[in-house]
């Protein structure tokens, strides 16, 4: 998978469940987002795929507890959110540079 359509899938992931409101399809939710740290560990986005295997374990911590809010859920969202756009931020950097013959000198750049 290439980081730029990581980075879609996650932030549709993520705002899927902020839109959802009410916790539901936990379980489901939880397996969407090991699929998809998965994916960051297999192309290198080691951070990412921390931060996505932390949402879907809040997810099934969420499971037990029912429609009640949960801070570890938010912030785990948040952390990953934010990471997705640090990474998204980069790619466009990226491509912006590439398009005008440049490199990015970026040691971090996918």
């Amino acid at each position: 998978m290439i980081p730029e359509r990581l980075a879609r899938q996650a932030r549709a992931a993520i705002e899927e469940l902020a839109a959802a409101g009410a916790l539901e399809r936990t379980e489901h939710r939880a397996i969407s987002f090991r699929r998809l740290s998965a994916d960051a560990r297999s192309i290198g986005l080691f951070d990412l795929a921390t931060r996505l295997e932390a949402v879907a374990a809040a997810l099934e911590a969420q499971a037990g507890r029912g429609p009640r809010p949960s801070v570890a859920l938010a912030e785990a969202l948040l952390a990953s959110y934010d990471r997705i756009e640090a990474l998204s931020a980069r790619l466009a950097r990226g491509a912006l540079l590439s398009s005008f013959g440049a490199e990015d000198d970026d040691p971090e750049a996918p």
